[in-house]
């Protein structure tokens, strides 16, 4: 908060996701997590298979790679969080557009699920 490390208020997950406007994780479920919140994405993998992963999501998902943790430097991870926090990021997601978003995702996995039998 206004550039000082402050405690989260008792919030849930989801509350704290879908206000978050920038999110760093590895390649995962969260990077999925947070597209579906409107969170602006940056990755820092603990592996090559991982990176390698998200260079494969990146146009999906809009994300950007930093690479591997041993490779991704202090200042492009600056350069990235400052950008998305300057840019003010994507429109914040209201819990009922995510959770229709949401629905509508898993509704297509179980269909291609479904057209596997």
């Amino acid at each position: 908060s206004g550039g000082m490390r402050t405690p989260l208020p008792d919030r849930t997950y989801a509350h704290t996701l879908l206000s978050t406007r920038c999110l760093i994780s590895h390649f995962g479920i969260m990077l999925y997590e947070g597209r579906l919140a409107n969170c602006r994405l940056l990755c820092v993998n603990p592996t090559e298979y991982h990176s390698a992963l998200a260079d494969v999501a990146a146009a999906d998902l809009g994300l950007v790679n930093l690479g591997t943790w041993n490779i991704a430097t202090p200042e492009s991870l600056r350069r990235e969080m400052a950008s998305c926090l300057e840019g003010g990021g994507l429109p914040p997601v209201r819990p009922d557009e995510a959770l229709v978003k949401a629905e509508a995702c898993v509704e297509k996995f179980v269909r291609f699920l479904k057209g596997l039998a």
